[in-house]
């Protein structure tokens, strides 16, 4: 049986989803919401770019650094 404290890991996330285990599942779907915003994200981007709104392409391209820095941070153990 997979262990019942949170998911820490991609591996741990699919076990515990394949289980049906509460945390993971919403672990799954706070990662698939966070994956979503990804592209949306980049085509806003882009298209202030083409637009030459600097000051939003900056504040637009924070959100992913965050995102990122928030991953590799939240992997130190």
């Amino acid at each position: 049986m997979v262990d019942a404290a949170l998911p820490r890991s991609l591996r741990d996330v699919v076990k515990g989803v394949r289980v049906w285990q509460g945390q993971a599942v919403v672990t799954l779907g706070l990662m698939v919401l966070i994956l979503t915003r990804i592209p949306g994200g980049a085509l806003l981007i882009v298209t202030f770019a083409i637009a030459k709104d600097r000051v939003f392409v900056g504040v637009r391209s924070m959100v992913p650094a965050i995102l990122l820095m928030s991953l590799v941070l939240g992997n130190v153990e």
